[in-house]
């Protein structure tokens, strides 16, 4: 298993209130709640990006997954319709 799929499993075990229970651990999305996340040192298991954003990501993308990095948060790339199902196609 490939380390995105092994982190979209993590995620996953987050959708039910027994999952978050059991791994002590709840998942955020968008930029909005990671950014507030990392300014608030609170502490990030893993993030799971979109593969679009690997290349050329927008701007204000490019610069969380720059602090990302820099906090030493493991980022993992998913192929964007895995991304898709994740999300329930919220982008």
């Amino acid at each position: 298993m490939s380390n995105w799929q092994s982190a979209a499993e993590a995620i996953k075990r987050t959708y039910t209130a027994k999952g978050r229970t059991a791994s002590g651990c709840y998942s955020i999305e968008g930029i909005r709640l990671h950014e507030r996340a990392l300014r608030a040192n609170a502490p990030l298991q893993l993030v799971l990006a979109a593969e679009r954003h690997q290349y050329q990501p927008p701007g204000r993308v490019q610069q969380l997954l720059t602090d990302l990095r820099a906090a030493g948060i493991p980022l993992h790339t998913a192929p964007d319709g895995v991304m898709g199902d994740l999300t329930n196609g919220r982008s």
